[in-house]
């Protein structure tokens, strides 16, 4: 009898519980997306699981502990109470902080969502604070959890594939070498070596490159300008004023005289006055 139905897509959360169900040789069959998963998950997350009887989970740590469960033999859900609980909160942990600063970074460097530079460098600010977190664990142990593998490792390394992707170049993982070491180390274990085994790294983290501005077509070219009116000729404001019109003589109020003068002159001057002069 069937197991169940594991819908798992390229996503990196499916990485994870889809490895469990080879690991445990489950009879769980995984596929992709289909009608009975549009019926029963509305919310359109991956991975999701539908089992026996109408059983459905979502959520990622949910269904990775159901198929934990499914074998009783399975030691990767820790020795004790204690160990159990750490494997929770290092899976939580990866889930819930790892995972969503790490696509908050990546994401708009290659693309995928619009670019802002505040927003990259704030979450890369916190990225490192949380692999801080990782990186301090394991610089005493090999494991997240106990002195051996648990699902901790498993989900916390698969989700850690997206940072070594995009961001954990060479200059990171020097910087990092407790939490380079122990990604290699989990990446080669049988539950993940069939996906990870010859996972390639990256020498350079990505860098956002701006997508090429389209050229302006050339504007038509302008109207012929207009022609300028004269200029008025500016007033010089320190040039002293015209002088003022000489006042007209009195006897120009009079007229231009009928007789003509200078022939009245002469004849006054050569002729007699009495009889000639002065008629």
């Amino acid at each position: 009898m069937s197991q169940g139905t594991l819908y798992a897509t390229q996503q990196i959360r499916s990485l994870a519980p889809k490895a469990l169900v080879k690991h445990f040789k489950l009879d769980v069959k995984v596929t992709d997306k289909d009608d009975v998963y549009h019926k029963n998950f509305p919310l359109n997350k991956i991975p999701a699981f539908v089992g026996p009887k109408g059983f459905k989970l979502h959520e990622v740590i949910a269904i990775s502990l159901y198929i934990n469960l499914a074998d009783p033999k399975s030691k990767l859900l820790g020795k004790n109470a204690a160990e159990y609980a750490q494997v929770l909160k290092w899976a939580s942990f990866a889930n819930t902080e790892l995972l969503p600063t790490e696509a908050k970074v990546f994401k708009p460097l290659n693309g995928a969502v619009p670019y802002n530079k505040k927003q990259v460098d704030e979450g890369s600010a916190y990225l490192e604070q949380v692999v801080g977190i990782f990186e301090s664990r394991l610089a005493d142990f090999t494991y997240l959890v106990g002195e051996r593998l648990t699902f901790a490792d498993i989900f916390a390394a698969s989700v850690f594939v997206r940072g070594f992707d995009f961001l954990f170049g060479q200059e990171w993982r020097k910087a990092h070498p407790n939490t380079t070491r122990w990604f290699k180390t989990i990446i080669a274990t049988p539950i993940l070596a069939e996906y990870l085994a010859d996972y390639k790294f990256i020498e350079k983290p990505i860098e956002f490159t701006p997508p090429k501005k389209e050229k302006k077509k050339e504007a038509a070219p302008a109207a012929a300008k207009k022609e300028q009116a004269p200029k008025k000729k500016e007033v010089d404001e320190d040039a002293e004023p015209p002088a003022a019109p000489k006042p007209k003589h009195p006897l120009e109020a009079l007229g231009k005289p009928k007789a003509v003068l200078d022939e009245w002159k002469r004849v006054y001057s050569n002729e007699e006055t009495r009889e000639t002069a002065i008629p």
